[in-house]
């Protein structure tokens, strides 16, 4: 039997503001297709430019990149990167 293992600090971030579940939306500027890493697997996800989705941290981390959802993955991103389209 393994032991439990403490929560992983970005799985805690994700599901602190599931509650009143409000990640602001916002779109991944430019077209075409673009690779973007995903934290918890450490690979690259392809992402379609143009896409919906939600920003989930409020602030960038230390290399201005937000953590955002798109579908059932989660991926880092840069600030500069998403734009701000607000709430459908």
């Amino acid at each position: 039997m393994s032991k439990p293992t403490k929560a992983d600090p970005l799985i805690e971030k994700l599901f602190e503001n599931k509650a009143n579940n409000a990640y602001p939306t916002v779109v991944v500027s430019g077209s075409g297709d673009a690779w973007f890493l995903n934290p918890k697997t450490k690979t690259m996800e392809r992402i379609f430019r143009g896409s919906v989705v939600q920003r989930v941290t409020k602030a960038p981390d230390e290399r201005g990149r937000h953590l955002v959802k798109l579908g059932a993955i989660y991926i880092m991103i840069p600030d500069e990167e998403l734009f701000s389209i607000g709430d459908n």
